[in-house]
């Protein structure tokens, strides 16, 4: 396989063989996924993972780089990209007056020598003192897995709270539709409920990607409690209209 392919799979870009040959298999299995939708400030760096899956009721379910495991290519890359880096730092180019002024904005006036002072900090995820440059105001990990994790949580609670705001969105959708259908609630029986709700749940679908009974009656009382306690909640609010 190739590892400098990239180009587009389902109108989506992708940066390598190895991401291609990944949604593949992601779509084998039917697993929801997107790509670089997301950045994360890991507090030292900023961070934009490949994909984000999520499970059938679009919670996300896992972050998830991919890297390649060919050490021999990876070996052959760093020494070409050290030969390179090597020859740019003998020269009298702009890419190095570049390099030069990332060094002193990293707190390197050159390579082993600190310009800039450091301070000791306490990470906001594991407790633990790490030295950080003093300039760095945005560095409040020790490392890459705190940063990580914490991110993690950030999405994961984003994720609960959109969640949460799209259950509101089709309780409320439900209210208005039996308002306006009252008579077909009224009249449909408890063994017809797929049938006659068929175009209430088309717009849910439409609408909010959603078509599993079990997660709208979730919407409605924070459980799934079945179809026909949902068709009662309905049948109840056009009683009363």
């Amino acid at each position: 396989m190739n590892r400098g392919y990239a180009g587009f799979y389902n109108g989506v870009y992708l940066r390598s063989s190895y991401e291609y040959a990944y949604v593949k298999y992601l779509d084998f299995l039917n697993i929801k996924w997107q790509y670089e939708v997301q950045t994360y400030d890991l507090g030292y760096k900023i961070y934009k993972p490949d994909f984000f899956l999520y499970d059938k009721s679009n919670n996300l379910l896992k972050i998830v780089e991919v890297k390649s495991r060919d050490k021999k290519a990876q070996a052959n890359a760093k020494k070409k990209i050290g030969e390179h880096t090597k020859r740019l730092w003998a020269s009298d180019s702009i890419a190095n007056q570049r390099m030069i002024e990332g060094l002193r904005k990293s707190g390197l006036s050159q390579k082993g020598k600190i310009k800039v002072p450091r301070e000791i900090r306490i990470c906001f995820t594991c407790k633990k003192e790490f030295e950080a440059l003093i300039t760095s105001k945005q560095q409040v990990y020790c490392c890459q897995s705190c940063g990580g994790r914490a991110n993690i949580r950030k999405a994961t609670l984003k994720q609960m709270q959109n969640r949460e705001e799209r259950y509101e969105l089709i309780k409320q959708h439900i209210t208005d539709w039996t308002c306006n259908n009252k008579e077909i609630i009224i009249q449909t029986p408890f063994n017809k409920i797929k049938t006659n709700l068929a175009p209430l749940l088309e717009e849910i679908q439409i609408q909010y990607g959603i078509k599993d009974f079990r997660i709208i009656s979730t919407a409605i009382f924070n459980e799934d409690r079945g179809r026909k306690e949902l068709l009662q909640y309905m049948k109840d609010i056009a009683n009363k209209v």
